[in-house]
């Protein structure tokens, strides 16, 4: 699942909503932009908690920057991957798995 947010705050409820009713587990969530465009106060990571999930974040609570969240299913094997490169606003990780290595960039 990815969504661009434009600010999680006002959509995290509906976040646990869509995942109770879903049934199954999501393996990936990913939103991008997860503060608004100008904020007074950043958020701490522990109000954005799913429970059975992992969470990897890119810009959190930098000023200048937007903010990338991952949030991965428990028990997954997942790496961070630092990519050399002048675009700052990213997220790079490896899954781990017995059969593969999958690198993935938000």
């Amino acid at each position: 699942m990815f969504s661009n947010v434009d600010c999680l705050t006002n959509k995290f409820l509906d976040l646990k909503l869509v995942l109770d009713d879903f049934g199954t587990s999501v393996d990936f969530i990913a939103f991008v932009e997860v503060y608004p465009k100008h904020f007074k106060y950043p958020h701490l990571l522990f109000e954005f908690q799913l429970e059975g999930y992992q969470v990897v974040t890119s810009g959190w609570a930098e000023r200048e920057k937007r903010g990338i969240l991952l949030f991965y299913v428990d028990g997954l094997s997942i790496t961070e991957v630092d990519l050399k490169t002048s675009f700052e606003e990213k997220l790079c990780i490896q899954l781990l798995s017995s059969k593969q290595v999958l690198n993935i960039l938000i």
